[in-house]
């Protein structure tokens, strides 16, 4: 009894797997491309978002392409009155000190 080799068969699966590969990073490259945020739909969320009262549903029914979730992550990024907090030296230099004292004082005793 001879087994027949079947390395006709894999050469297909391999280029069945190899073109549905190459057809699925087309598609998601062109999927990927509307993802980005134009210039424009940032001046429009910001005006619709002023508008709206930042009611999400609404400005998000008003950007063609663009779902809730996507609005809301968007703004927190380009929120112009998002506020950060700063640490300057002399500030950091003085909670370095007020801990120093307590822990200090607690070792003491």
């Amino acid at each position: 009894m001879s087994r027949k080799q079947t390395s006709s068969k894999s050469p297909q699966i391999t280029k069945s797997i190899h073109k549905q590969s190459k057809d699925s990073d087309s598609s998601s490259s062109e999927r990927r491309y509307g993802k980005f945020w134009k210039p424009n739909e940032d001046s429009q969320l910001m005006e619709l978002h002023i508008r709206h009262n930042g009611n999400w549903k609404l400005i998000a029914e008003d950007i063609p392409g663009r779902n809730l979730s996507q609005c809301q992550q968007r703004w927190k990024r380009i929120n112009p009155n998002k506020v950060f907090l700063y640490l300057f030296f002399d500030q950091t230099s003085k909670i370095m000190d007020r801990f120093r004292r307590l822990r200090s004082y607690k070792t003491s005793q």
